[in-house]
Parts: C-alpha cells; structure tokens; sequence
C-alpha cells in the first residue's frame, strides 16, 4: 500500500484541527485518533493532541464509546500527554461457550458479526493473547471465515464492518490477507475520506462528518495494523 493512503487522509483530519478548530470532543477523538495512526507530521499531531486533552478536561467520557475512549488515550500516552482523567477503564473479557464454532458466523448478520469482532478484541487485548479464545478459531482453516466475511461486507460497501471484520482476523493471530486489504485501500477516496454516504447525508439530515469520521478511522487502524508487521494499536 502506498504511504499517499495515509497522507490524503492526514491532510482531512488535520482540517478538524486547523483555522476554525472543532469543538465536538467526540470529532476531536477521532480526528486525533485517525492523525496517529496516519503517523501524521510531529507539529500536527501535537496541535491535535493539545486541542483534544483541552476539550476532554471538562467532558465526562462515559457517555462516549469505550473504545474511542481507549483510542484517544492510547494516543495522548503515546505522545506524552497526561492520561484521561478518570481512568480509562477496561471491561472484563466476555465468556466464550465451549462450543463455539467460527463456521457459525457465516449465517449471522451485520449486528451479530460486530458483537462477535467485540468479543474478540476484548478477549485478545487486542491480540495481545489470542490464546484466550475458543481452540476452534485457531484452527487454519478458521483463517478462512473472518475474511471471507470481510470481502462479503466489503463488496456490499460496508467499509466499516469490512475492515472491523479483517483487524479482528489479525487478533486471532492469522494473517490478514493482502487481496482484500488492497481492495479496501482503493475505496479512498482523493481528499482522504473513506466511505459513500452524500445520499445518506442528503435524505437523513446527519452531518456529513458523523458518518465519514469514524468509518475513516476503522479503515485506517485496519490498513495501519495490516501494513505493518507486529503492530497492533491497542495491544494489551
């Protein structure tokens, strides 16, 4: 994948920072988020990262997706900010059945794929332990379902669920397969954003930006992880 993926993108984010700066903490998140993992320009990211932990100091975060939350702080550590305040806290592991057959998901739906992606990441750390879930989804032919799925979301233009769907393959400690990360890749588009939603936008009133945002970013902690051998974002 070519390093002008992450640039483009870096280039929108940074807008959320620049002459008329976001107040919304929850596009700040994001918009620092996206920034890090686009390994954007040192003076960049500090001026995200400033603007961000300024918002954050007076927002009570538990109203905010606990996995946004984890990423912004992840982030803010990485760049030697002070850390969230309270504590980000990480919920317990879920419990897995015994019987837990990955061939099963080829028969769910968007919602329960998401919920199973969860499960895994949590469980994992974010593939820091992939040991800790059930022995069939170690199993090679295993390596199969998740991107498989992830190819199927992908060709029905479900970025968000497409890319969800290969990061978690990577957490169970499989190789994430090239073809479909180049396929997601290709689905930027030339000012940096990823997904098709002016439609959406037009016939429900939602900001543009609430929808673009934070399938942006899954996108690019999946080409991010996928791209770069060893690293995980999240790990532990």
């Amino acid at each position: 994948m070519r390093p002008e993926t992450f640039e483009r993108s870096a280039a929108w984010l940074a807008g959320l920072f620049a002459d008329e700066p976001t107040q919304d903490p929850w596009a700040a998140m994001y918009g620092l988020a996206g920034l890090g993992l686009c390994s954007a320009p040192a003076t960049v990211l500090k001026n995200a990262a400033a603007r961000c932990a300024d918002l954050l100091a007076h927002v009570d975060l538990t109203s905010y997706d606990p996995t946004l939350v984890r990423l912004t702080h992840c982030t803010l550590e990485a760049l030697g900010f002070p850390a969230l305040s309270p504590p980000v806290a990480v919920p317990p592991p879920p419990e897995w059945p015994a019987d837990t057959d990955p061939y099963d998901l080829l028969t769910k739906g968007p919602d329960e794929l998401r919920d199973c992606c969860d499960a895994i990441s949590a469980v994992t750390g974010f593939g820091a332990d992939p040991l800790q879930v059930p022995t069939a989804f170690r199993e090679p032919a295993a390596a199969l379902v998740l991107p498989a799925l992830a190819i199927r979301a992908l060709r029905c233009a479900d970025l968000e669920l497409g890319a969800l769907l290969l990061r978690t393959t990577g957490y169970l400690d499989h190789p994430i397969p090239a073809e479909p990360v180049g396929f997601l890749a290709a689905r930027q588009w030339p000012d940096g954003r990823f997904g098709d939603f002016h439609g959406l936008a037009e016939r429900t009133g939602i900001p543009e930006l609430r929808l673009y945002l934070p399938v942006t970013v899954g996108c690019l902690w999946t080409l991010a992880e996928a791209c770069t051998p060893g690293y995980r974002l999240m790990e532990g």
